[in-house]
């Protein structure tokens, strides 16, 4: 993939904890952590992304989402990889919201590999963060650095899931969830929506727009273009909850169609559109990612290094099997 310069220059001139550089409260994460311990660390990560995204491209999207899912809930600790079990309860992968998460296989395969290289080295919470940025990269979005580092959590509870922003808020909740409570900027907060730019979502995410306007109760959102909702109707009419859209028209390329959509009324959810409709100060940078591919990746890389380094877990240890605890 002509990854610029290989990884063998990471952090030059960075020195231990990454020379300050990204965004504050990093101190515990280094371009370096593995230089010692598991050299090829990302290669290994990237070979086995690359494979999965050539059988399945659709699998960008669902990579992308586990690291957000997890940091977004106990920050970036691997909870989101946690099974179920009698002693621990329900773990947050089968929380309702959660249900409809996927390449869990892809990051077993990871970790297996990992494991035969460098025993017990590797966080599963790292491997996540490695996973979405060869995810963006396949798809044609950036290539940024990865610092490294993050420790496992221990604990994994459905109901924390509530942390999770739902696709029904409105721009100004979406601005007290991540500038208000996570310390994003707001293009940073659009230019992460932008993530949207892959994969696809369920009726149940997105019915909420098909009825219940204008007067008489029984309209469309009149955010959403006409002929979509009538499309998305039929769809969801077919399928019920379960049925699928797509989240942009290019669903598998990391690229500005989604913010061009949303100049067009065609985002999907509500927490999309509003983006648009629901704010000036939101819509300003819509309308800029939408013009500049440039301005959209370059935003979009420091949102993920922040997103990244989420509520850090310094208690955290190493899982040997993402899936259960040591």
């Amino acid at each position: 993939y002509g990854y610029d310069g290989g990884y063998g220059d990471y952090g030059q001139g960075g020195g231990g904890g990454g020379g300050g550089m990204g965004p504050p409260g990093g101190e515990g994460l280094s371009m370096e952590y593995y230089s010692m311990t598991c050299p090829y660390a990302a290669e290994i990560v990237r070979d086995v992304v690359s494979a999965a995204l050539a059988k399945d491209p659709t699998l960008a999207a669902s990579l992308l989402r586990l690291h957000f899912h997890d940091c977004f809930v106990r920050g970036c600790d691997a909870s989101v990889l946690l099974d179920s079990t009698k002693a621990h309860g329900t773990a947050e992968k089968d929380a309702l919201t959660n249900k409809s998460l996927r390449g869990f296989e892809v990051i077993d395969a990871i970790k297996a590999a990992l494991e035969a290289q460098c025993p017990g080295t590797v966080s599963c919470a790292d491997v996540l963060a490695f996973a979405a940025r060869d995810s963006v990269y396949m798809a044609g979005g950036p290539y940024y650095d990865v610092p490294t580092g993050r420790r496992d959590g221990s604990l994994s509870r459905a109901d924390d899931t509530s942390a999770l922003p739902a696709a029904t808020l409105k721009a100004a909740e979406l601005i007290k969830v991540f500038v208000g409570d996570h310390g994003f900027t707001v293009p940073e907060l659009v230019a992460l929506s932008g993530g949207h730019t892959l994969g696809q979502a369920h009726c149940a995410n997105f019915k909420n727009r098909l009825s219940g306007f204008g007067k008489a109760g029984n309209g469309v959102d009149p955010t959403l273009e006409a002929g979509m909702a009538a499309s998305l109707a039929k769809t969801c009419k077919a399928a019920g909850d379960g049925g699928t859209a797509k989240l942009d028209a290019t669903s598998n390329a990391f690229d500005v169609e989604y913010f061009k959509g949303l100049q067009t009324r065609r985002g999907l959810l509500t927490s999309d559109q509003t983006l648009l409709t629901g704010s000036p100060e939101t819509a300003m940078y819509v309308n800029q990612f939408a013009e500049s591919p440039d301005a959209f990746f370059e935003t979009f890389v420091q949102g993920m290094g922040r997103m990244g380094q989420l509520d850090l877990n310094p208690d955290g240890n190493v899982r040997l099997n993402c899936r259960a605890l040591n």
